[in-house]
């Protein structure tokens, strides 16, 4: 009975956490996968010969210097924003590569001062970093508005690079 009873609570503790983190890594997955459609996309738009590298690590810090220096963006109001997806990116990270656990992480200071105060996120008796109910839903309403911030400055861009070239025309 009790060989059920240590099933039904590893069940019961560990699932959520797995499912949590998984949902996680797939959520910033999506987050890098849409940088580097826009940073592609607005290369072609703006016919700029350095294509991005999707390749190299860091996809949404580099996506966001692409973009400010080839197209002009102003990151500035997304300040808030860009370091979230930072820390989100930093805790994907700690649960790709080391489980989630804190022990022998560089960045681990880093991350615990991000999950200090954060209603969804903690931080076990082990040093594992802990998902809780809710976190899923809000980080990807964070990041949602993250790119609907970034959306609405690229139009601004867009529309400044289509008024200058209907200047430029006969």
């Amino acid at each position: 009975m009790d060989y059920f009873a240590d099933d039904l609570s590893l069940y019961r503790d560990k699932f959520p956490l797995i499912q949590r983190y998984a949902l996680m890594v797939s959520l910033l997955s999506m987050a890098e996968a849409n940088m580097t459609r826009l940073c592609l996309t607005y290369a072609t738009i703006f016919s700029i010969n350095d294509k991005f590298n999707i390749y190299k690590l860091g996809v949404i810090n580099r996506g966001l210097k692409y973009l400010e220096h080839y197209i002009c963006l102003q990151t500035t109001k997304l300040g808030k924003s860009i370091s979230l997806i930072q820390n989100l990116v930093l805790i994907r990270n700690a649960i790709v590569h080391s489980q989630g656990s804190l022990k022998y992480r560089k960045d681990a200071h880093q991350i615990k001062e991000f999950i200090r105060h954060k209603k969804y996120l903690g931080i076990d008796r082990h040093d594992r970093i802990i998902l809780k109910k809710g976190a899923i839903e809000h980080y990807s309403n964070e990041i949602h508005k993250f790119y609907k911030l970034l959306e609405i400055n690229l139009s601004e861009r867009f529309r400044e690079f289509i008024d200058k070239d209907d200047l430029n025309k006969p």
